[in-house]
């Protein structure tokens, strides 16, 4: 309810637009592409970026000027029940099995890159863990499929 308030206002919009938008675009580009390589993690995934199509789709219908307001108040409705399912999975499915799969140095380096992307990190002042990301996927794919 507090969401769609927020996205009801103006002013509010505009910047959360903005913001969902580079979300979006760093998630998709540094985030879930590592996390595909790992079979216990694909259906959670793509989960997320069709979630994130969705999004997309629906910030794209919300530019247009003339769509009525009942229409523009459903369309908001539905991204903010979006955005918070979304992040709820995020949080209880994705979140845990990335924990449990990556180590230490590999979670601070996606961090780290997509704090870049934000730009609220300094590239230059970076130092990176000693494991990379090489050794995060060797190990992956040495441990075996978690029982169902």
């Amino acid at each position: 309810e507090e969401l769609l308030s927020k996205l009801k206002s103006e002013p509010h919009y505009a910047e959360f637009r903005d913001e969902l938008i580079r979300h979006v675009h760093i998630e998709e580009e540094i985030f879930y592409p590592r996390l595909w390589e790992i079979d216990d993690l694909k259906d959670v995934v793509t989960l997320a970026l069709e979630e994130h199509t969705i999004c997309m789709q629906l910030l794209q219908e919300l530019d247009n000027e003339s769509l009525p307001e009942t229409v523009r108040h459903a369309k908001l409705q539905i991204l903010s029940e979006l955005l918070l399912s979304h992040e709820e999975r995020e949080e209880k499915e994705l979140f845990p099995l990335v924990s449990d799969l990556a180590s230490r140095a590999y979670l601070y380096e996606v961090g780290t890159q997509m704090r870049i992307q934000k730009g609220e990190t300094d590239p230059e002042k970076v130092l990176y863990p000693p494991e990379t990301e090489e050794k995060f996927f060797a190990k992956v794919r040495s441990t075996p499929p978690a029982s169902p």
